[in-house]
């Protein structure tokens, strides 16, 4: 059965203890990059360097130039001599912390901690989850005094002594404050940073310090409970200028690290734009969560069942990352703060599906040309069909062409190798409704002689409608419940208005393409799908179109791995 979306399991996947990175990698840069292609899913196995190579001209990078404090201190408790293990997350007031101390049972409101001749701590407050707040007396300076007797504040899943504490910080750190690294960061080195900006890259700084929402595991059954605490960042005046001129001028926004992330979205969504603030950020993004801000990630690889695992799914879809994950273990990739990296390459929609239509006859054979229409050849037992393409007339009435659906059918003949029939030119006749009209003629034969078992027949609903799809499959007459209960279940997934079955358009009629197609061929399952022109209008609203592309792909995968 199904997982519930909500569910924390539902973020879960096996990684072996052995591929949890313990020491960073000696050259930083030469760490691993997994690129993961989200729209179709395609994944590469790259060193990290290579990012050179996937990012343009024309894009910006956005990176987190916090800086780590030495924040794990060790004390003693003044009255006992107890050992108590205490790791700043942030100021609250003028010395006054919130922190993380263990054991936190042997404390109490007004304990005395001492953690050298310099420095002690007095318990203020004492809350869940292991969170004190603690007032630091101290003689001199306090960061210089950390930086004497305080550690690199490692997650508890390294167990290694790291040598050298500048391998926990990025080489752009400068704004001291974080309680944790932005890891994603530690890959490049300045020399890869230069190499970029000598390619043209805009590289940008914000500045988020990780606090306790990094730390703090997602306990409750469904994330929705979750509780995320506040972090604080900043963006200066500059870098917002810069943001809203690259979203004006449509240059792709990529974020180095979830933390990067987090801000821009934080910022784009209360704001509506970039604004310079200096402020504190609660967001928690998971599946659902529609990105507005960014459109790529250079990020590391997640702790399971984590608000970051749930973040990048949200951006990239659960199925792609479960699955590069699943490839990231196969190939004995390094997990977590000094493991290898991903790119979630969120390249430009539209410009990703015009290279695809532009290189389709080169990637596509022909099976035959016909007056009007055509017939390309794929090796799965599915057909996608397009038939009013083009221009066409229905009882003497001229019917306009809706082109899309052809871009539709050809985009996921070659992301899927199934087989496609589509309109090319304006046609005297509608093929789609007259009777025993050459298209269907055709379409039938080559159903027959190449043993294909599902036709998705592509049709254009206005935009007006106040539903996103209608489905048609004649009462059932020419589909089976349960391919029909796929496409719907797969749809609803990224359609947010309702999805009828034989409501209007793809309704009953025995002169529809699909009606006519399960009545000459046998074992077929013929289904006509009326398309909100919202979902299927690549030049305007390339997102939704996206949409209709990953919910047809889900669909055409599943039919071709059960292979019924």
């Amino acid at each position: 059965m199904e997982k519930n979306k909500y569910s924390t399991d539902y973020y879960d996947y096996y990684l072996p203890e052995e591929l949890i990175a313990q020491t960073p990698i000696k050259e930083r840069s030469h760490s691993r990059l997994l690129v993961l292609d989200r729209i179709t899913g395609n994944i590469e196995h790259k060193r990290f360097d290579d990012i050179v190579n996937y990012l343009n001209s024309n894009d910006v990078l956005v990176l987190n130039n916090t800086k780590v404090l030495p924040s794990r201190i060790f004390g003693v408790k003044s009255e006992t001599g107890a050992k108590i293990e205490t790791l700043l997350l942030k100021e609250i007031d003028n010395d006054l912390w919130q922190c993380l101390t263990s054991p936190q049972k042997r404390l109490k409101k007004g304990t005395i901690i001492n953690y050298s001749d310099e420095l002690s701590g007095e318990v203020i407050d004492i809350l869940k989850d292991g969170i004190t707040h603690i007032k630091f007396n101290y003689k001199g300076v306090f960061i210089e005094i950390l930086e004497r007797i305080g550690a690199m504040p490692l997650p508890p899943y390294i167990h290694k002594t790291l040598k050298d504490n500048n391998r926990y910080q990025t080489v752009y750190a400068s704004v001291l404050g974080s309680a944790a690294a932005p890891t994603a960061g530690l890959h490049f080195t300045k020399e890869l940073l230069l190499k970029l900006k000598e390619k043209g890259v805009e590289i940008l700084y914000v500045t988020l310090h990780v606090g306790l929402g990094t730390f703090r595991p997602v306990s409750e059954d469904d994330i929705r409970s979750h509780d995320m605490h506040s972090e604080y960042y900043e963006i200066d005046e500059y870098t917002a200028k810069k943001l809203n001129e690259a979203k004006k001028l449509g240059k792709r926004i990529i974020s180095v690290g979830t933390t990067s992330l987090r801000t821009l979205e934080s910022n784009f969504t209360k704001y509506k734009k970039f604004k310079e603030t200096k402020e504190e950020t609660n967001i928690f993004i998971y599946p659902g969560y529609h990105f507005k801000a960014i459109d790529a990630l250079i990020t590391n690889f997640h702790l399971p069942k984590s608000t970051l695992i749930m973040l990048v799914c949200a951006l990239a879809g659960r199925k792609n990352i479960m699955n590069a994950y699943k490839e990231a273990v196969k190939e004995k990739y390094k997990f977590f703060s000094f493991g290898d990296a991903m790119f979630i390459n969120n390249a430009n929609i539209k410009g990703v599906y015009k290279n695809i239509l532009k290189n389709y006859k080169n990637n596509k054979e022909n099976y035959k040309t016909y007056d009007y229409f055509k017939i390309d050849k794929g090796n799965n037992n599915i057909i996608l069909s397009a038939p009013h393409a083009y221009k066409h007339f229905r009882n003497n009435k001229i019917k306009v062409n809706e082109n899309n659906t052809s871009k539709i059918a050809k985009i996921l003949g070659i992301l899927t190798n199934s087989h496609v029939i589509y309109t090319y030119k304006d046609s005297k006749n509608d093929p789609n409704y007259d009777n025993d009209s050459e298209y269907k003629k055709e379409l039938s034969k080559y159903i027959k002689e190449n043993n294909i078992k599902y036709l998705i027949d592509i049709h254009g609903l206005d935009k007006n409608n106040d539903y996103s799809l209608e489905i048609g499959c004649n009462s059932y007459k020419n589909s089976s419940k349960k391919f029909i209960e796929l496409i719907k279940n797969s749809f609803n997934k990224y359609y947010k208005k309702e999805i009828l079955i034989d409501n209007k358009f793809a309704a009953k009629s025995e002169r529809r393409i699909s009606s006519y197609i399960s009545d000459k061929c046998e074992n077929v399952n013929a289904i006509q799908l009326e398309i909100n022109r919202n979902y299927r209008n690549l030049k305007c609203m390339p997102i939704k179109f996206n949409k209709t592309i990953n919910a047809l792909k889900e669909i055409i995968d599943e039919r071709e791995e059960k292979n019924d």
